[in-house]
């Protein structure tokens, strides 16, 4: 930045500068009568009982910050950052003298402990273990949807107080500088090139109205298909482009354009006469192009994005400069490793800015080392000794000088009447040809160590004691005294999994747009499991339903998405894989069609496709079948169609026809492979149809007629010879057998259908969630509450008293006859069944005996013509007869003896019961 320009005819003479440098004195004056103390004595910050009044809820949320739960950067600046404040102070002061008219910069902002930090070290470039936020979009969106968007206080000035991305975080709440930082730490520690932008914006974007924004947008399909973003491969083999006609598509690009021109053109109209045209209440605004806003800027390059990107906080939305997003002007950018000031000229708009930082024609930087350029390469590349003051003043005077502007006005005001804010006036457009008069950088650039320690900024009295007096700083200037700049004061950016889990504030939040509402939810918010709800309108205010977009996570039954077509009594539900049957997708339009998609991998039969037309037909799809079949259909009579639909009829309308098709067998001939069979149930008539032989317009086929014979068959070869009868007659008996199990199989998918509407029934009814098994909390808390009501159920289930008491539910004390009763019916129970116990014992015991004594009657009478071998066996089977009636013996005692225990056991048990008191007094 130069420290003297010599005098132009197209700047200000030294004498006008004079006098508006009065006039300002004069209106500063007049103002300190109204303003506190503390800012007539030069201070820029509000003390603590005007922090505390202020409507604003970021001021007031910093008044409430206890400052010594923050860490020690958080509380003071070390000797670094105070001289890397002094420099940006000479910086700023040196920047006012020259250009007044341009609007201040945000250099050093108050952090929540009221201490002024460097912007760039409020950026910290941070890496969560969180998969979604690796890409830039969905990045976007989770900070849009966690952090509560708040409007600045004062729409045309900078904010005073700039907290950590941590405390936003916190809070879930903040302004668009706020978020840009939060954003801009995000994107740079996964990578990107990103910037925090700060310029001028629409009123609309500045306040996060999307009302005149349609609800979806395709830029991410945009993206995709330019191989850009998370979603591109470009390893992957580029497809054919389709062909067509150019004339054609031309004439088609035409039309639509045509049609798309008259619906803005009557959409205008319409909002011309309700007086809603967004661009005319912009160009009636007072404060248009003078709205104070930020955001963040990505060049492309790093992670293979393919252009430059806007992407706006407050909504995460995401727009490629050239299509002309709604910003009008920049005042500089910045991110966590330098500071750049926009130079380019104020006619310029935002997506026709040059995005080159070593160009310094166009852009003016703080610190010089960030640059990498070539002169703080060529100057620490020159070595002490002969010719090393030459090297660097050639190094010095080889760098571009700072382009000399026309100084403005007020340097307290952002832009003076009549200025176009957004970029600085004149700029490069307007500098004198001979720019080497220019002198050097006195503040951005290579200003000796002794001048960076001068005093008099304003920021130094706020420096703390973060390092004790007389320490060196150590690194605090780099080689031949170029400052560097230190690290982030900011404490690591940490996000729990609940934390991002819950995505809104309240875990919940609604975004209104054009003709639509958006409304979201945090994962398990709902207990239907839904996230997100897109509600679209036939009208402007929002009064007339049109369709219903629902999404859904973590469900049992893999529901993901279902859509609602009101004005077409449309439903459509989509399913993720892992269903029973294999469905994906299904689509009801009442009392017309129903359609079902499969995934065909998960089905043994192939089903792909199954689509109902109510009462008229059902068509198939298969894939992957073994006996090549791809499609099936029946049809129905429509007289019987419609008695059934008109409730004359209780049974399933009446089939007239069926048709199979199959795929071609590439070993079979073409004059034998079947492609088509139609059923016609209602004439009595079976049609084969074959395939299309090489160099064939037409196919062979047979007709069988059940009524009558023989059959008419047509051959395509002329020299082939007719079938014989006993082939005929033994390919009709097997057309017979596929009808029936066509018939069958149509059946069987019919009672199929059934099972999958019965469950989907089911599961609406009776919603249930899933939760992994990393959820330990959760998963915890609902076994436990499984736990318990199966304990109670089990418990009531196995109530030893409930098939005795008159009142099974009932639980008051009986009266003493009732008890009684009860007493004497359930001691009944339990001696009918410790007799019957007995009982089976004794008889299982008898027949071991008897079986033994036959054994050894049949072996005494073949004793002397039995073998050795039958002599053996009968031991063996001694052996064990012996040990089974041992075993039953034992338990008919031990029986015998536990029944009088148990009996007396259930008499304490009765007279213990609450509901049996009157027991205790008989």
């Amino acid at each position: 930045m130069a420290a003297s320009t010599p005098p132009r005819d197209d700047e200000v003479t030294a004498a006008d500068e004079q006098e508006e440098r009065e006039k300002a004195a004069a209106a500063d004056e007049q103002a300190s009568d109204r303003e506190p103390p503390d800012e007539r004595d030069g201070h820029d910050e509000l003390s603590h009982e005007e922090i505390a009044w202020t409507p604003n809820a970021k001021l007031k949320r910093i008044s409430e910050v206890d400052v010594s739960a923050f860490p020690a950067s958080y509380r003071s600046n070390s000797k670094k950052e105070g001289l890397v404040l002094e420099y940006v102070a000479n910086f700023e002061r040196q920047y006012v003298d020259l250009y007044p008219r341009r609007a201040p910069l945000l250099l050093c902002p108050l952090n929540e402990c009221g201490m002024p930090k460097f912007i760039c070290t409020t950026v910290r470039p941070t890496q969560l273990p969180f998969k979604p936020l690796y890409d830039y979009e969905q990045c976007a969106a989770f900070v849009a949807d966690y952090v509560r968007y708040e409007p600045l206080e004062l729409p045309t000035s900078l904010p005073r107080h700039m907290p950590s991305p941590t405390s936003v975080l916190r809070w879930q709440a903040g302004d668009c500088f706020d978020m840009s930082i939060l954003l801009c730490s995000l994107l740079l520690g996964v990578g990107y090139d990103a910037y925090v932008v700060v310029g001028y914006a629409h009123g609309k974007v500045t306040a996060c109205d999307q009302t005149d924004k349609p609800p979806h947008n395709g830029l991410g399909a945009r993206l995709a298909e330019a191989g850009g973003g998370a979603g591109g491969n470009k390893y992957a083999v580029a497809r054919r482009p389709p062909l067509e006609s150019k004339f054609l598509k031309e004439q088609g690009a035409e039309s639509e354009a045509e049609s798309a021109s008259a619906r803005t053109r009557a959409a205008r109209e319409v909002r011309l006469a309700t007086g809603t045209d967004p661009d005319e209440a912009e160009e009636m605004d007072e404060l248009r192009g003078k709205r104070v806003h930020a955001w963040v800027l990505l060049l492309a390059g790093k992670r293979e994005l393919p252009d430059n990107f806007y992407v706006e906080p407050s909504t995460g939305a995401c727009q490629r400069i050239d299509d002309g997003p709604p910003y009008y002007g920049v005042e500089a950018i910045f991110n966590a490793a330098n500071y750049w000031v926009n130079m380019q000229p104020r006619a310029r708009p935002a997506k026709a800015l040059s995005w080159e930082l070593q160009d310094t024609s166009c852009w003016e930087y703080v610190l010089i080392d960030s640059i990498g350029g070539g002169a703080f390469d060529a100057m620490a590349g020159a070595e002490d000794g002969d010719g090393g003051d030459e090297a660097r003043a050639d190094a010095a005077d080889a760098r571009p000088p700072t382009p000399p502007l026309v100084p403005p006005a007020d340097a307290g005001a952002p832009a003076a009447a009549g200025v176009e804010p957004g970029a600085p006036d004149g700029g490069a457009a307007d500098a004198p040809a001979d720019r080497g008069a220019a002198a050097p950088r006195s503040a951005g650039a290579c200003m000796p160590s002794a001048a960076l320690a001068a005093p008099a900024a304003p920021a130094v009295g706020a420096v703390g004691g973060g390092e004790a007096e007389g320490d060196e700083v150590s690194g605090a200037v780099g080689p031949d005294n170029v400052l560097d700049l230190p690290p982030s004061w900011v404490e690591r950016i940490s996000l729990t999994a609940a934390q991002f889990e819950s995505r809104c504030p309240g875990r919940s939040k609604e975004a209104i747009f054009e003709r639509g509402t958006l409304l979201k939810w945090a994962p398990y918010a709902r207990n239907d499991g839904l996230v997100a709800r897109l509600t679209l309108y036939s009208d402007t205010a929002r009064t007339q339903t049109r369709e219903v977009h629902e999404t859904f996570e973590q469900r049992k039954d893999k529901l993901h998405r279902r859509v609602t077509k009101v004005d077409a009594n449309q439903v459509i539900e989509e399913f993720l894989p892992g269903r029973p049957f294999g469905l994906k997708e299904h689509e009801l339009e009442s009392g017309v069609r129903r359609r079902m998609r499969f995934f065909p991998s998960a089905r043994l039969d192939g089903l792909q496709l199954r689509e109902e037309m109510m009462g008229r037909k059902t068509i198939e799809a298969y894939t992957g079948r073994d006996d090549r079949l791809v499609y099936r259909s029946v049809s129905f009579d429509e007289a019987s169609a419609a008695a059934v639909a008109a409730g004359s009829k209780e049974t399933e309308p009446t089939i007239a026809k069926m048709t199979e098709k199959y795929s071609r067998q590439p070993h079979v001939d073409a004059e034998h492979d079947v492609a088509k069979r139609v059923y016609d149930v209602l004439h009595g008539q079976i049609c084969v149809f074959y395939h299309h032989g090489p160099g064939r317009i037409t196919a062979s086929s047979r007709i069988y007629h059940k009524e009558s014979w023989p059959p008419s068959v047509t051959l395509v070869d002329p020299f082939a010879k007719q079938p014989a009868d006993s082939a005929l007659r033994e390919d009709y008996a097997h057309l017979v057998a596929a009808e029936r199990e066509c018939l069958q199989a149509f059946r069987d998918q019919e009672r199929q259908m059934k099972d999958i509407l019965n469950r989907r029934r089911a599961e609406e009814d009776e919603v249930q969630l899933l939760f992994s098994v990393y959820d330990t909390a959760r998963s915890r808390h609902y076994l436990d509450a499984d736990r318990k009501e199966d304990a109670a159920a089990a418990a009531a289930m196995h109530d030893y008293l409930t098939p005795f008491l008159p009142n099974a539910k009932s639980t008051e004390p009986l009266e003493r006859d009732a008890a009684l009763k009860v007493r004497e019916a359930c001691l009944k129970s339990l001696r009918d069944r410790l007799v019957e116990r007995a009982t089976i014992i004794q008889s299982r015991l008898d027949e071991e005996n008897a079986n033994l004594a036959k054994r050894t009657s049949t072996f005494s009478r073949n004793r002397d013509h039995a073998d050795k071998q039958t002599e053996e066996e009968y031991e063996r089977y001694c052996q064990a007869a012996m040990f089974r009636i041992q075993i039953i013996d034992e338990r008919l005692k031990r029986h015998e003896k536990q029944a009088l225990q148990k009996y007396e056991e259930m008499d304490s048990r009765l007279r213990a019961d609450p509901r049996m008191r009157a027991l205790l007094h008989a």
